[in-house]
């Protein structure tokens, strides 16, 4: 943005302690950040602004979102859990979820 001045944080905690103070006007985290902001005392006169950057939207810059550990080589594995997740994301058992504990949904769509 033309004219603004950009500001980066080791932690969290800065950038929510900055935005409180009245140090910056603005701030860009993930969205649990932000309800865990919205119900403290600080986080009282602010709001949210829904936007929605998914790591699929850009991932050379945001990377390619959640994942999960396996040994490598194990196809038979990387099938089933691949399997299991579309089920999970198609049944919307994902979004539940995500709804539940972020109160946002951060389903990716099946790749199959």
């Amino acid at each position: 943005m033309h004219g603004a001045d950009l500001k980066t944080y080791d932690a969290v905690t800065q950038l929510t302690a900055d935005l409180a103070s009245g140090r910056i006007d603005a701030a860009f985290a993930d969205s649990p950040t932000w309800m865990d902001f919205f119900a403290t005392p600080d986080g009282a006169n602010f709001t949210r602004i829904d936007l929605k950057i998914m790591a699929m939207d850009d991932p050379d810059v945001l990377g390619h979102g959640m994942g999960v550990g396996m040994r490598k080589g194990n196809t038979e594995l990387k099938t089933k859990v691949d399997a299991a997740l579309c089920k999970m994301i198609n049944d919307g058992k994902v979004k539940e979820a995500s709804m539940h504990w972020f109160q946002d949904d951060y389903t990716i769509p099946c790749k199959k």
